[in-house]
């Protein structure tokens, strides 16, 4: 652990998290992890204020436009003026679409779509694709922001 750790909390939030109770990593009580079940638009106003945020293999356009969309209300919150917004993949491709579906919001980008150097190293094939190309959970990453929002990451 980084000696010049202050603090660092974890907050995970999505209709599937189920950690019951704030959980504490090490002893020094430097890394704490809460989780919130529902969905962002609905928890973001009750918990902290993000540093930055974080979407894992979210799949931002799978369902856009359809009755089954569950980020359709959260894409609001997610970029907003105070943190930037990590977003993976598990492909290339797929995170362009997921991106496509945030131009609304006048975004910039931080780091552009490069391959994710903290992917996961198991490849996973999808059989009934057409590409059956193996790919990676987390396999591509990239970070945006509300225009308004100025930082600047280096992976």
């Amino acid at each position: 652990m980084d000696k010049n750790l202050k603090y660092c909390k974890f907050i995970f939030v999505g209709p599937d998290s189920e950690l019951i109770s704030p959980t504490q990593i090490d002893d020094n009580k430097k890394i704490k992890i809460e989780c919130f079940k529902g969905y962002y638009h609905n928890i973001v106003g009750k918990i902290d204020k993000a540093d930055i945020i974080v979407a894992l293999n979210s799949g931002l356009h799978e369902f856009d436009s359809s009755s089954s969309d569950t980020w359709d209300k959260s894409l609001s919150k997610l970029v907003n003026k105070n943190a930037p917004l990590l977003l993976t993949a598990y492909t290339k491709n797929e995170l362009e679409e997921d991106v496509k579906r945030l131009q609304f919001f006048h975004i910039k980008t931080i780091v552009n779509i490069q391959k994710n150097p903290f992917s996961n190293v198991r490849p996973i094939r999808d059989w009934d694709s057409r590409d059956n190309s193996p790919f990676y959970v987390n396999g591509y990453i990239t970070i945006i922001a509300a225009n308004k929002y100025v930082c600047k990451i280096d992976l």
